[in-house]
């Protein structure tokens, strides 16, 4: 199987962003193109990469199953992109970075995982320069699925990493950091709660500590999406809900303060099934979902 990358007006995209068991030194191979957008009538040598370009295709192959789930610009013009895969790494699926120069042309390329199921969620840039990576363990942790933080420095290299859970389900959403360099963890819990799976929202200090974790919901399924930093600098995580109605979701809002304490919840309810996947805040403090 392929991890494909497509890049369209590749900074464009990126900016909307979203252990290492071994490290392979892979060539810089040229991926293959696309052809330029502003003039399309000048093809581009085949195989080759150019200045000019701005769009770029390229593919992972291994020999099992991969996936891309997020890529994101780095500070010297090229991409780190982020997925699964089960062709590499210590075992089952592991977290995959595959670092590209501007051109798409690949450096290297690094896993992430131990011997069961490891996956990504999110990755972010974070304000030292460095990324934070949040997914889904099995193969660290307190048992089942546990929600994997780490911390990686400018040169991907492990700064720390934690596993957050109990002995029932737990996944990642998303993160936030503070101006601080804290973390805000959005996730779900099935460990913890009033029942079944609940939002789960934890604050880590800069270095990794558990500052504190809090839980919302009520006895049915509560299902966290991702978290954002809201207009007045509050944390907004969104998600969908059947509490009013079991098999019946709607999406819910939870907006809390620095401290994990409930500040208001909002429903957006119909006659059907409603889900909130993403959330965003607009220039104009508006916040479309």
């Amino acid at each position: 199987m392929r991890f494909l990358l497509v890049i369209a007006l590749a900074v464009t995209m990126a900016s909307c962003g979203n252990y290492f068991y071994d490290e392979i030194n892979a060539p810089a191979v040229p991926l293959a193109y696309v052809g330029a957008f502003f003039n399309p009538s000048i093809p581009l040598p085949e195989g080759k990469t150019t200045n000019d370009s701005d769009v770029f295709t390229g593919s992972y192959d291994g020999s099992g199953n991969d996936e891309a789930v997020s890529i994101i610009t780095t500070s010297d013009g090229g991409y780190l992109a982020a997925g699964n895969t089960r062709s590499s790494g210590a075992g089952g699926y592991d977290i995959i970075l595959i670092k590209l120069d501007q051109y798409g042309n690949m450096e290297w390329q690094k896993t992430l995982g131990g011997s069961l199921d490891d996956k990504i969620r999110v990755i972010k840039k974070t304000s030292d320069s460095g990324y934070i990576i949040i997914g889904d363990t099995y193969s660290f942790g307190e048992g089942d699925s546990d929600i994997w933080v780490v911390k990686l420095n400018s040169a991907c290299n492990i700064e720390w990493e934690k596993a957050f859970g109990g002995t029932e389900p737990e996944n990642a959403a998303g993160t936030v950091e503070d101006a601080d360099g804290n973390f805000y963890i959005a996730g779900n819990t099935k460990s913890f709660g009033k029942g079944n799976h609940d939002f789960w929202m934890l604050k880590l200090s800069s270095l990794g500590a558990l500052e504190w974790e809090k839980t919302f919901g009520n006895a049915n399924n509560d299902q966290a999406e991702g978290i954002i930093i809201g207009n007045d600098g509050n944390y907004i995580i969104f998600g969908q809900s059947d509490n009013t109605a079991a098999g019946r979701y709607e999406a819910f809002l939870y907006e809390v303060d620095e401290w994990g304490d409930l500040c208001s919840s909002v429903t957006l309810n119909g006659t059907e099934n409603e889900y909130c996947r993403a959330l965003y805040r607009t220039s104009d403090n508006g916040l479309p979902s």
